[in-house]
């Protein structure tokens, strides 16, 4: 039987309680081919990555850079492969821009090439595209596991790398591109005319990368439109262009390309970690291969972690009045009072809602979310947060409330979103996509076994989708959940 307790990660650490369970639930089913797994926050998935790489020869997949960041300080003598762009050579430009850009042969000692050429020979850390592309190179040869940390967040991303979005002013496109019929064979012709086109631009760093960047995102899209062109949503949309009325060509995938998922995972073992792996998101990614599933405990007491819902006595939709919605809001920031607040919503929904706030409150747009997010690590107060539901950490008393006004259900308006919906299985995707996020929320504030945080959630919906859909919920989250009111 295999040992991942062995060595644990190879730190001089001991593994906790939680993850020497975890660790030997993995050992107990290693013979299946696709393993599994809800792991909660304060569990140290990083950990059992580790654990596993070392003793099989694992990779590791994480779909942010900045979690390969935290799994590189952890890990200093690990490897780690991100694209080009994120080495800096000798020359002060970045390994993409002295090669790809600038037609220059690597450096000496080229960081990137010394990160790729270690990844070849030897258990790494990767984002998505860069072992994807890493799969092509000469002497790759397949993993014999691969784990992936986050494993939610993989399919969305590879369906923000296998879509485009093509203004008119460039392309020129008709109305009948729209049509699949006509649409494979204009994007053929838009990737001979770039191609020509980043020939021309050679000399010109700055234009020949953003031509270079398009023409590879236009034959993701076409390879993938080829392989299965009922998965995707083609739109035509009004917008702007620097600061000019333009319109936009959208060719987007509903589910991740089959080539790039079977690229990306290709080994004889698969193991999913994340938080909120939902049965969907694992479809997505091994299609209908057997999977054998572990809804781990959470590390962190329950009664640190609360979420209570207090439903509002009104319908909580768009058309709601959003000064109801913020005296709801206030009502729960006055039984709480003096305490740093996250108000979990969306950008939209932040623009009704901010003027009717009585109490100085922090808001955030997507041009200004990280600074806005520091102000709010540092200073404290109330913070009506868009987007930041997921990937932030805020332990201690950075924040001890959480508040879900209304719930995040994805926008029908969006055409990915309409289609997606109107699958087979498509009411029961849309509302676990909801749940997710609301438990992603939740999560942002009670960080380890000694912290703690309160979380209200304010829609009268929740109840419907909870207990609908309860028995597919991670069980950490399904436990914290106080139906009476506070």
């Amino acid at each position: 039987m295999v040992d991942f307790l062995k060595h644990f990660d190879g730190s001089s650490r001991k593994p906790r309680p939680i993850q020497k369970e975890v660790l030997e639930w993995l050992a107990d089913n290693w013979h299946h081919k696709v393993l599994a797994m809800n792991a909660p926050v304060a569990l140290g998935k990083s950990a059992i990555a580790q654990a596993v790489s070392l003793v099989t020869g694992a990779h590791v997949i994480t779909p942010s850079n900045l979690l390969i960041d935290q799994y590189t300080a952890t890990y200093p003598k690990k490897n780690f492969l991100k694209g080009k762009a994120h080495y800096n050579c000798t020359t002060g430009y970045s390994c993409h821009d002295w090669t790809a850009t600038l037609d220059q042969k690597a450096c000496t000692d080229c960081p990137y090439v010394a990160c790729k050429t270690r990844a070849l020979k030897e258990p790494s850390f990767f984002n998505p595209m860069s072992l994807y592309y890493l799969t092509q190179a000469e002497g790759w040869e397949d993993p014999p596991v691969i784990v992936v940390d986050e494993a939610h967040t993989l399919p969305s991303m590879i369906l923000l790398l296998c879509g485009s979005k093509l203004r008119h002013s460039m392309y020129k496109f008709p109305e009948s591109v729209t049509n699949m019929v006509y649409l494979s064979r204009w994007l053929q012709e838009q990737i001979k005319k770039l191609s020509t086109l980043a020939v021309y631009y050679k000399t010109n760093p700055t234009r020949f990368q953003e031509i270079t960047r398009e023409l590879e995102q236009i034959k993701m899209t076409l390879r993938g439109l080829d392989e299965s062109p009922e998965n995707y949503a083609v739109w035509i949309e009004d917008g702007r262009y620097r600061g000019r009325p333009d319109r936009y060509l959208n060719i987007k995938p509903i589910r991740p390309p089959r080539f790039v998922v079977n690229r990306l995972l290709r080994a004889k073992k698969l193991v999913l970690m994340s938080g909120t792996l939902m049965q969907s998101d694992i479809k997505d990614l091994v299609g209908d291969e057997y999977v054998h599933f572990l809804d781990a405990p959470s590390p962190i007491p329950k009664d640190n972690r609360p979420v209570y819902f207090r439903p509002a006595p009104f319908r909580m939709n768009w058309e709601a009045d959003p000064r109801k919605i913020v005296a709801e809001i206030e009502k729960v920031l006055a039984i709480n009072p003096n305490v740093n607040t996250i108000i979990h919503t969306t950008y939209s929904m932040s623009k009704k809602l901010a003027p009717h706030f009585t109490r100085p409150i922090i808001v955030n747009d997507s041009a200004n979310k990280a600074e806005k997010l520091e102000y709010f690590k540092s200073k404290g107060g109330v913070f009506l947060a868009s987007g930041c539901a997921e990937g932030i950490d805020l332990k201690g008393d950075v924040c001890r409330l959480n508040i879900v006004a209304k719930l995040p259900f994805p926008d029908l308006k969006d055409p990915i979103v309409a289609k997606r919906k109107a699958l087979q299985d498509g009411d029961e995707w849309y509302a676990l996509e909801t749940l997710k996020t609301v438990i992603q929320a939740c999560g942002r504030s009670t960080r380890d076994v000694d912290d703690w945080s309160k979380t209200y959630i304010l829609d009268p919906n929740f109840s419907r989708l909870f207990n609908q859909y309860k028995h597919k919920l991670p069980q950490s989250f399904v436990e914290s959940v106080v139906w009476t009111l506070e």
